[in-house]
């Protein structure tokens, strides 16, 4: 069952405070290493394990940014993204692979996913792309040329 881990700093100077993440993983570790790299950030955070408990929290609460595994049992992460879609076409949704790049680039062609994170990522990748994401959204004003440096980043990523 998910539960939401509610944190937060007296001084956060995160972009990405205040808002509210789901995190899809079947993998328990990787969903709690996840969530805590969050917490830490100054968000408030939210774990399912699989799809269909991502899509019950996602109904029952106000989700700002979507992270999800793309292997998970009964419904993959792009399928998942693609309901979260329907519902919500504004919210954003991270992809969390293992899997080759050059595969993952293919198969996300077309799909609902907003970024992409190749695991193994850690706190300043992830924290990059929820800032890059609520900037984009327009949930915090950016700081200047940080936006356009992430957004680079990205790219460069996408491109090779």
């Amino acid at each position: 069952m998910g539960l939401i881990q509610n944190h937060t700093f007296d001084n956060c100077e995160s972009i990405a405070c205040k808002r509210k993440i789901l995190v899809v993983d079947d993998d328990k570790a990787i969903r709690d290493v996840v969530l805590g790299m969050l917490l830490s950030m100054g968000c408030e955070t939210i774990g399912a394990e699989d799809a269909l408990e991502g899509l019950n929290i996602f109904h029952s609460h106000d989700c700002n940014i979507i992270v999800t595994d793309m292997d998970m049992p009964g419904m993959d992460g792009l399928h998942f993204a693609a309901h979260i879609k329907e519902i919500s076409p504004s919210t954003p949704v991270v992809l969390m692979t293992g899997q080759a790049r050059e595969h993952i680039l293919e198969k996300v062609k077309g799909s609902y996913i907003d970024w992409i994170l190749f695991k193994p990522f850690g706190l300043e990748e992830l924290e990059e792309t929820i800032q890059h994401l609520a900037i984009d959204k327009g949930y915090f004003e950016s700081r200047p040329d940080y936006h356009e440096s992430v957004l680079q980043n990205h790219e460069k990523i996408l491109t090779t």
